[in-house]
């Protein structure tokens, strides 16, 4: 009877090579979890959106240590190696990897994480756009990631509709 649990562990891989280890890991047979997150960047003067890992450079992989083979895992085009403390490889307990996954869309793996909640009377900040560096208070959450806020300009109160990710608190 096999009474050895499989948990969860860390691999470091190289820099920009998570995709490629996630696929080659799971060709030998491993469970991978790599969450991933959209952001906006800036390329040539303009905000893209781009898919990055959530955790660059790390991945999470699901092994029955003594059973699994550790060595295989090490020599994986894309994997540097499995994170240790010691000489143990360190566990990662299952109450995170079950939590993350709540977090990441099934089809996708997009993290969808808890977006920053604004609410009324907040004071911000404008991170970018043409209002960029004004300070303005919250008014209401319009829905679809959008925020109403006023703020002076000119000796009057103004008010705006900005994406709710071009803010932060102030």
């Amino acid at each position: 009877m096999d009474n050895i649990v499989r948990q969860w562990y860390l691999v470091y891989t190289k820099p920009k090579k998570e995709a490629i280890a996630k696929y080659n890991l799971q060709r030998q047979g491993f469970e991978i979890f790599l969450p991933l997150i959209q952001q906006e960047r800036r390329r040539r003067g303009r905000w893209v959106k781009v898919i990055e890992p959530l955790f660059p450079s790390y991945l999470f992989i699901r092994l029955k240590l003594g059973h699994d083979n550790l060595s295989s895992i090490r020599s994986t085009i894309g994997v540097r190696g499995l994170v240790r403390f010691s000489e143990e490889p360190a566990v990662v307990p299952e109450s995170i990897v079950t939590s993350l996954k709540l977090t990441v869309d099934e089809n996708s793996g997009l993290y969808r994480g808890t977006t920053p909640a604004f609410s009324k009377g907040d004071m911000v900040v404008i991170e970018r756009g043409a209002l960029a560096g004004i300070h303005a208070i919250v008014s209401a959450e319009t829905g679809e990631g959008r925020v109403t806020i006023l703020f002076k300009m000119l000796g009057r109160e103004n008010r705006a509709i900005v994406d709710r990710d071009a803010l932060c608190l102030a």
